[in-house]
């Protein structure tokens, strides 16, 4: 027994033409936005797992914000170098409340580190 299959053109015409929601093509187009890393203040270079782009930022894992923030001295206790940069971020490297710091919470203080908008600690958090 065969299985009926449908012609070409009926299967054309059975098909929905494919929308995509009205915020996709502006959110892809600011999710490619280009970042540019910084570099260490005592090394001259920048992390390898900088991220690249605004997807990236946002695919960041906790391990690589850890190891972003002590390539940026970002870390507790401070270290000399930690205050060469011109923002200086609330460290969890290091700190009692190590364990405590969510993802999220990394992202954002990494984000306000080194220049995002909307990246600023809430009021509510303890500093």
């Amino acid at each position: 027994m065969h299985a009926h299959r449908p012609s070409p053109t009926t299967a054309a015409q059975d098909e929905k033409p494919w929308k995509c929601h009205p915020d996709f093509i502006p959110t892809l187009q600011r999710l490619q936005t280009r970042l540019y890393p910084l570099v260490s203040s005592t090394t001259g270079l920048s992390h390898p797992e900088f991220p690249t782009s605004l997807l990236a930022y946002n695919l960041l894992t906790s391990r690589q914000l850890d190891d972003l923030a002590i390539h940026y001295h970002q870390v507790w206790p401070p270290v000399a170098a930690t205050s060469y940069y011109p923002v200086v971020i609330s460290p969890w490297v290091g700190a009692a409340c190590e364990r405590d710091v969510d993802l999220e919470t990394k992202r954002r203080r990494f984000g306000h580190f080194i220049g995002m908008q909307r990246c600023e600690s809430p009021t509510e958090e303890k500093e």
